[in-house]
């Protein structure tokens, strides 16, 4: 098959060009996989190919064929490949030249059919002339190219909606801008209209043509239409119930009894959640439109409050997480506080409570610290004579209530203030004029720029919330803006019970919407307490909306009468339970908080959400109605009890079957995560193992509620937070405590057993074991250590390959080299030393003192006068911006060849700073030293090498020329890691830089793992010197994937060594020194094999023995012991490499500064317990962007397939 030759026919008709082009991808795809930069751009043609059906049909040209299709046509049958700079005027000219007029179509058509054209000339252009790699480059340009540059300088509708009177559209950021052109789609067919007359009818009636009156064009196409999504719930529903009766009927009249029909009445328990998965396919996820925004403005002014009860323990951890939140959203217009009570008490208590004081102390080291506001909001308890306690009114909203007051008292009104609120830290400047209220729990982590996401939605004006006449409700718009919200991945990596019950922990690797059944419905989320709260609204409707001392869950009941928002596309992450008694805890207060609820809930969405709320308590108790239910067949027919628990299960059983049948289910995983299908059925088991004591708790906390609310009308406000039940788990978490708690298990098993049925038999087994198999699940893993080093041998190993190690800094650098690390010591033919150095080699030699003083190599004096040598040395450089020039010479200091700077050695260099200047200060050394260090971190600005146009860094840049390279960074597993990393972490680029870096995935020998360009053991694994990986996320997977892939790609036949990365090779240039290359492994190198890479670098082996532990660590000692043998080591340590393509392998007499100094480091972290990463993240803006390495595994995202 030619991929490009096209009939007539297939550019006369998009189904058919469709079609062919679909064929001719799934060819290339077995034909072409092997290409260089195949692995980028495949996936780049699948995207481009998705968006063609959606789109209505194309203009013609007289002889029928499409002329957007016909230009490409033509375009790529050159020679020379095009440029986009080019294309579109050229393309532009041709159409006025026609028609007068570009369509909508081609507009929106543009860039997707470059890339098909592109792709599939790329796939069959003939190497020998380049102009595959010409392609190449002009595919990779594309995948960087903003859709909406093209669109805006193609689209007729794009220029009329610019011209809204409003300028909401101008402000508005991408996602929203396409929000709005497919609801000027769905407006254009529904009125019959193209899009083109479409956007000038709406502008014409935002300017207040035709109409009596101005109508903004957001408010017309923002409107929600939920008819088609409310239908369908509602068929679906029917559809689902009718199966389940037919199935039953045909079950009882198969078994001649009527028992199996009982078992409708839990059908109704299972319709929603298969109506969910069903509609979240069909309708997928919508936004909530918002603005772009460069900060939050003033009229957007913040505060964000965690809303806690004072402990006496955690409390530094609280104010870290505090800390945190705060750095990773650093705004003008933000201000973080805690709103704190006291526990209720018999006795009243007060602002001198040694715990309050506790908390002060932090929050005002916190306002020192970073020279601005952090405040502590103070209650005094009153008493409550209905539970005859000192408690804080209403307790967490009634905290909520009156702070919105406080914070709307004027000025005049200070004496009344510090009747209900006092502030015990904070100036209350800030205080006036604040719009929004951020809540959290004390456990929850807010991302990057997530607060300015949210502000940025709540000031749009379709969003702000309207109330009725009276102020009772909010009729339009949204009072609170509730995110997603994901749990932790420190949280579900705690216990085997976490992981079992929450699956993969950590933050979503593409920030995509979630899908609300609710959003899509009726408009409206479910509020959970931590949100986005207006201000004003929630204090004028909120105060003297329900009865005192009988609200618990007021969340649900705020989100009912302010109308909840839920923004899909932006996340919190929360603490998950660690064991199944703390998870029945919380379970059981919400269930007393649901039942509390009931005939409370007003608003303008009432109706709905009244029957939110009982589908809700419905399915909370729906354990308990199955469980009586099989113990009521089980006495009349003992078979046909199987069948409540089968329905029970049933929605995990549909999802196992539904992940057995996908094309990714047979990959492994490396961490210590449970499979998706074997999480599904083990947590299935676990279901009907532990329902007893599932239905014994959801009964007795609905009775509770009903009783406490309607009856005794004490206890209502009783809760405990999620840390101090977790806390109190963990003092009492024996296996006594367990076999107590959950006697409803052990009753059962007794009913069950003495029917002596084989099934209650079975059963009776299954909940006497319960309680063991709840406490073993629920005790905390032991975190997998990278390594495992109790054997003495290995440690003196180790050590003694260190000792050689450092003899080589100690024999180079000196004063002749102004104390910084020449670049090589080349042993042959004469050893010689390489005079020049880079910014990576004086990192990473700075980073080996440290490490040689924690191996106790050197003493304390020696360790601070070679720093302090050091730094006189690098202060005395030439710089750029604070950055080193890439070589310079070591005797002069002067700057080598042509002046460059690149970011990956400045991103290495800066993390040694980094690390040197923490470690100093952890161990209260040297002020002097810290000040120096912080001064050059400090002024090395990485935000310089940013470009906001592809959100991605450039490699480098030439200060002669004033000029950046060409090429960006623009893969997440590269050696550019560290630097992305410190630039978003220290606030100098934005988040979206992170989320932009590609993470190309590739699936071999059932494992999955991201790619880099070459393959290199220095591109995954030099960055984890200091950053380590969290078992559980996508990094580790990753990291392990291409230690494996390392592993398999061996080198000789009879040693079998391995570890390719960039090394020097046994060749050499006129001047007899040897030749450097990367060097990779293919199954890991997205630019393919190349020639003579057979090149085994010692250092690899160092840098992956930092993870796997156990048996990988001990092959990797075995394959150190190989290299060994082919007199790979000296006098100074290891080699640079081991060159193996030829018959004999020849070493390669050679040391690298850098590469020393990666083996040094990796000895140190083996054997001192990791110390430069506890170095590193003792910096508070580098353990803030921690949560950027805990990305959630993407199990089911597509990668290539390799076959070795």
């Amino acid at each position: 098959m030619h991929l490009f030759f096209w009939k007539h026919k297939d550019l006369c008709s998009e189904k058919r060009f469709i079609a062919t082009a679909r064929h001719r991808i799934r060819y290339s795809a077995q034909k072409c996989r092997a290409l260089d930069g195949f692995v980028i751009v495949y996936p780049m043609a699948l995207q481009a190919l998705k968006s063609l059906p959606h789109v209505p049909p194309l203009p013609r040209e007289n002889n029928g064929e499409i002329r957007l299709m016909k230009f490409f046509k033509e375009i790529c049958e050159r020679e020379q490949a095009p440029t986009l700079d080019a294309l579109l005027p050229h393309f532009q000219n041709l159409c006025r030249a026609a028609s007068g007029s570009l369509s909508e179509s081609e507009a929106q058509l543009f860039l997707p059919l470059c890339v098909l054209f592109s792709f599939f000339r790329y796939c069959c252009a003939d190497t020998s002339d380049g102009a595959r790699e010409q392609y190449m480059r002009f595919l990779f340009t594309l995948r960087y190219t903003q859709f909406e540059e093209i669109y805006q300088f193609l689209s007729p509708v794009e220029k009329c909606l610019q011209r809204d009177p409003t300028e909401n559209y101008l402000k508005a950021d991408a996602d929203t801008k396409m929000l709005y052109r497919r609801r000027l789609y769905r407006y254009a067919r529904r009125h019959h209209l193209s899009r083109e007359a479409a956007a000038e009818l709406l502008v014409d009636r935002a300017y207040g043509k035709g109409t009596d009156q101005s109508e903004d064009i957001a408010s017309v196409l923002m409107q929600y239409k939920y008819v088609n999504c409310r239908a369908w719930s509602v068929i679906l529903q029917w559809c689902i119930g009718i199966l389940f009766a037919c199935v039953f009927l045909i079950l009882s009249l198969l078994m001649k009894t009527i028992l199996p029909l009982f078992c409708l009445v839990l059908v109704p328990f299972l319709t929603e959640p298969l109506v969910y998965r069903l509609l979240a396919k069909r309708y997928g996820a919508d936004i909530l439109p918002r603005y772009e925004l460069s900060c939050i403005p003033k009229e957007g002014r913040t505060l964000c409050v965690v809303a806690t009860i004072a402990s006496s323990t955690d409390v530094a951890q609280d104010i870290r997480r505090l800390e945190d939140n705060y750095l990773r959203n650093r705004e003008e217009e933000c201000r973080f506080g805690v709103l704190i009570d006291l526990p209720e008490s018999k006795t009243f208590g007060d602002q001198t409570d040694v715990r309050i004081l506790a908390w002060q102390k932090g929050i005002a080291e916190l306002s020192e610290k970073y020279q601005t506001d952090f405040y502590l909001f103070f209650r005094d308890p009153i008493y409550n004579p209905i539970e005859q306690n000192y408690m804080g009114w209403e307790r967490k909203r009634g905290a909520l209530i009156q702070l919105s007051e406080f914070l709307l008292t004027t000025q005049n009104h200070e004496k009344q203030k510090q009747q209900t609120i006092k502030v015990l830290c904070g100036r209350s400047d800030f205080l006036y004029g604040i719009k929004y209220l951020m809540t959290l729990d004390a456990d929850t982590e807010v991302g990057y720029g997530d607060i300015k996401k949210l502000v940025a939605t709540a000031l749009f004006p379709t969003n702000r919330a309207k109330t009725d006449a009276l102020k009772t409700c909010v009729v339009s718009g949204y009072g609170v803006f509730q995110p997603n919200v994901v749990p932790t991945l420190s949280s579900v990596m705690a216990t085997p019970f976490s992981k079992r019950s929450e699956g993969f922990g950590g933050n979503r690797v593409y920030h995509t919407a979630e899908f609300s059944l609710h959003m899509a419905q009726e408009g409206i989320g479910i509020f959970c307490g931590k949100g986005l709260l207006d201000l004003t609204i929630f204090a004028c409707i909120m105060p003297n909306a329900f009865d005192e001392n009988r609200i618990l869950s007021h969340d649900f009941l705020e989100g009912a009468l302010l109308r909840c928002g839920y923004v899909g596309d932006v996340d919190l992450s929360d603490a998950v339970p660690s064991n199944i008694l703390s998870q029945q805890k919380r379970q059981m207060r919400w269930i007393r908080g649901d039942v509390q609820s009931v005939g409370l809930v007003r608003g303008a969405n009432a109706k709905y959400l009244r029957v939110v709320l009982r589908k809700n308590i419905a399915s909370e108790l729906f354990p308990t109605f199955v469980f009586l239910l099989c113990t009521i067949l089980l006495y009349l027919r003992p078979w046909t009890a199987v069948l409540p628990l089968v329905l029970y299960i049933f929605p995990k059983l549909l999802a196992a079957t539904e992940i057995s049948i996908r094309s990714q289910s047979a990959r492994r995983l490396y961490g210590a995560v449970f499979h998706p299908l074997s999480r599904t059925i083990v947590s299935a088991l676990a279901d009907i193992m532990t329902l007893p004591y599932t239905a014994f708790c959801a009964g007795v906390a609905a009775v509770k509620g009903w009783y406490r609310a309607h009856v005794s009308h004490r206890h209502c406000l009783q809760w405990a937070t999620a840390g101090d039940t977790e806390r109190h788990m963990g003092k009492k978490g024996s296996l006594r405590y367990f076999v107590l708690t959950m006697f409803p298990c052990l009753l059962a098993a007794v009913v069950f057993v003495v029917t002596k049925s084989p099934v209650g038999c079975f059963l009776g087994t299954l909940f006497l074991s319960a309680p063991l198999v709840e406490f073993v699940y629920g005790r905390p893993c032991e975190m997998q250590q990278d390594t495992t080093l109790s054997d003495q041998n290995q440690r003196e190993t180790l050590l003694d390959t260190a000792k050689h190690t450092w003899a080589y800094y100690e024999q180079i650098v000196g004063k002749d080299s102004n104390f910084l690390p020449p670049d090589n010591l080349q042993m042959i033919p004469t050893p010689r030393v390489a005079r020049i150095t880079s910014p990576t080699n004086v990192g990473m030699y700075l980073l080996s003192v440290l490490g040689a003083w924690y191996l106790r190599l050197i003493d304390q004096r020696t360790f601070e006068t070679r720093i302090t040598n050091a730094l006189d040395t690098i202060e005395r450089l030439p710089k750029w911006n604070g950055h080193l020039y890439n070589w310079f010479d070591t005797a002069t200091l002067q700057v080598c060849g042509t002046p460059y700077i690149s970011l990956v050695d400045s991103g290495n260099y800066l993390a040694a700073l980094i690390i040197l200047r923490q470690h100093f200060r952890v161990h209260g050394q040297r002020e002097d030293l810290q000040t120096r260090l912080e001064i050059l971190a400090h002024n090395t600005d990485l935000s310089c090498f940013y470009r906001k146009e592809s959100k991605l860094f450039a490699i480098g840049y030439f200060p002669q020329a004033d000029t950046f390279t060409d090429n960006d960074f623009d893969l997440y597993m590269s050696e550019a890691r560290t630097a992305s990393y410190i630039a978003v972490a220290r606030g100098e680029v934005p988040a979206e830089h992170w989320e932009t870096l590609s993470r190309v995935i590739s699936e071999l020998d059932r494992h999955f793992g991201m790619l880099s360009w070459t393959g290199t053991t220095f591109e995954y694994f030099m960055p984890q010197l200091w950053f380590g990986a969290v078992p559980g996320s996508f990094l580790y997977e990753s990291l392990r994937f291409a230690q494996h892939q390392q592993i398999l790609d061996r080198c000789l036949k009879k040693d079998r060594v391995y570890g390719i990365s960039e090394s020097a090779y046994d060749m050499f240039d006129h001047l007899k020194n040897y030749q450097y290359h990367a060097f990779g492994v293919p199954a890991l190198a997205i630019a393919g094999a190349q020639e003579n890479g057979r090149v085994v670098s010692p250092y690899s082996t160092f840098l992956m023995a930092q993870f796997g532990g156990g048996h990988t660590f001990h092959r990797h000692l075995d394959n150190l012991r190989h290299l060994r043998k082919h007199g790979v080591y000296d006098d100074f340590g290891y080699y640079d490499a081991l060159d193996c393509n030829s018959t004999v392998p020849h070493p390669v007499q050679n040391y690298m500064s850098h590469h020393q100094g990666m083996i040094l480091c990796a000895i140190c972290n083996l054997l001192c317990n990791r110390p430069f990463e506890k170095a590193f993240y003792a910096d508070p803006q580098m353990r803030a962007g921690h949560v950027l390495l805990e990305e959630q595994i993407p199990y089911f995202a597509p990668g290539r397939h390799l076959d070795r």
